[in-house]
């Protein structure tokens, strides 16, 4: 029998390699396909939690999310991102969170530490002060599978928001006159705090007049447990520009590393 030229069997020997590298290629492919279906991002027992005071008035807090990659592959260059919006369609955003890059093994569940700041002395995080709120958050996992393929999951859960300064109310008495020229006015001052954290410090309070001159002031111990309600009266004393409408008091609370200014409330 004849045999065929070393060309054509060259030629037979590159076909064969690349139907099996092509068959390698499609089982790889599918293999990654399956096991990627089955990455499975989920929270722990809530988004967010552990609430503390941070630098800059701030609030931070911790969380976890449940990473599962039970396929052969590693997950590369994984990294999470965090989105807290206020309440709303298409509301502000109120802060901004995550975790660093990182790899994940494949064969199993790893446990992914976030971390979150709220900037509270804004426009938008000043109403966290005193509102407790249920805050919309969008959570995006991105990473990278077996190397060469992108994913993006999301995951959308309601944090919870609980105020420092819930339902912050100042309510003036009877202001009396004084032989200097100035009034003594009793003011009650409740609240009630429903953050993680106590208040614990004092208050500052600046009275300004109509136009936004300061007319009276004063100081004030606190110190509130988490989910206790303060209720209490003090003293300040003011001029008279303090007793026409349109006044208003200012209460600046000072304690840990915050100095943060509430919403100011009318006065008288």
């Amino acid at each position: 029998m004849r045999r065929r030229p070393g060309l054509y069997r060259a030629a037979r020997d590159v076909r064969i390699a690349a139907t099996v590298f092509a068959v390698l290629i499609v089982v790889f492919l599918g293999s990654v396909a399956l096991f990627a279906s089955e990455i499975r991002p989920s929270w722990g027992a809530s988004p967010f939690s552990g609430f503390s005071q941070g630098p800059n008035e701030t609030a931070v807090a911790s969380g976890q999310i449940w990473i599962a990659n039970p396929g052969e592959y590693a997950i590369d260059s994984l990294s999470i991102s965090t989105v807290v919006l206020f309440p709303g369609t298409h509301g502000p955003v109120v802060a901004l969170g995550g975790a660093p890059s990182q790899r994940i093994p494949g064969g199993g569940t790893t446990v992914v530490g976030l971390s979150l700041t709220i900037p509270l002395s804004t426009g938008v995080g000043e109403p966290l002060l005193t509102e407790n709120l249920v805050l919309p958050s969008e959570t995006w996992v991105n990473l990278t599978y077996a190397t060469l393929f992108p994913l993006r999951l999301g995951l959308d859960e309601n944090l919870t928001w609980g105020a420092p300064f819930e339902g912050l109310a100042v309510d003036p008495g009877t202001p009396q006159s004084e032989p200097n020229g100035t009034y003594e006015v009793p003011v009650d001052l409740s609240f009630n705090d429903d953050a993680e954290y106590s208040d614990d410090g004092t208050i500052g309070v600046r009275v300004n007049d109509p136009s936004g001159v300061q007319c009276g002031q004063g100081v004030i111990a606190i110190d509130v447990d988490s989910h206790a309600a303060y209720d209490a009266q003090f003293t300040t004393y003011v001029g008279s520009a303090c007793l026409a409408s349109g006044s208003t008091v200012v209460l600046t609370f000072q304690g840990g590393p915050w100095a943060i200014s509430l919403p100011p409330e009318g006065f008288p």
